[in-house]
């Protein structure tokens, strides 16, 4: 195999590990809300997208993005359930996908 060839995988392979890393992190990565009570409202209809833009606003989280496509491969997109959501404390996209 060239060198060149090598240098173009390696350089692959560091970009598949960055992507990973800083997505991990935007995943895991808490809000610390304290003893402040947020809470978000879903009423019967709403898209996910809504819901994305309502935790951002009260900044429950902090990447609408991640949340987003963190819903969208685990299918919480499409099984929101109605009602009120109460936030406090220490709050991630993984925590708020699991509560949801």
């Amino acid at each position: 195999m060239s060198r060149r060839i090598r240098i173009i995988l390696a350089a692959g392979v560091l970009i598949v590990v960055l992507v990973t890393v800083c997505g991990y992190y935007l995943y895991n990565h808490s809000v610390d809300l304290g003893n402040h009570v947020i809470s978000v409202v879903i009423e019967p209809g709403d898209s996910f997208s809504s819901v994305a833009d309502k935790l951002l606003a009260e900044e429950v989280v902090t990447s609408r993005r991640m949340l987003t496509l963190a819903a969208r491969l685990t299918g919480i997109d499409k099984k929101l359930i109605p009602g009120r959501y109460d936030f406090t404390g220490r709050n991630s996209c993984r925590s708020v996908l699991d509560r949801l």
